[in-house]
């Protein structure tokens, strides 16, 4: 089972349970392992989609204050 677990886990797949992770031998501390190692990967993921998700907010901030600026700049040229 922990073969087809790391398998799943290195196809991507998140959420994948682990059986015998209570046991007391080497598989056990195994499958707390690749548990742990899942969920890092989990945070890290979540981690990249917040950055690209924040350079893209930054972008779109950038390109208002674009617009509002070159407004502002021909209202100005207007009143004038």
């Amino acid at each position: 089972e922990l073969v087809l677990a790391t398998d799943r886990i290195a196809n991507g797949e998140a959420g994948v349970e682990f059986r015998g992770i209570r046991r007391n031998d080497m598989l056990g501390r195994l499958a707390r392992s690749l548990k742990v190692f899942q969920e890092k990967m989990n945070d890290r993921m979540r981690l990249e989609v917040d950055a690209v998700r924040s350079k893209e907010v930054a972008e779109a901030a950038q390109i208002a204050d674009r617009a509002k600026s070159e407004f502002l700049a021909n209202m100005s040229h207007e009143i004038r």
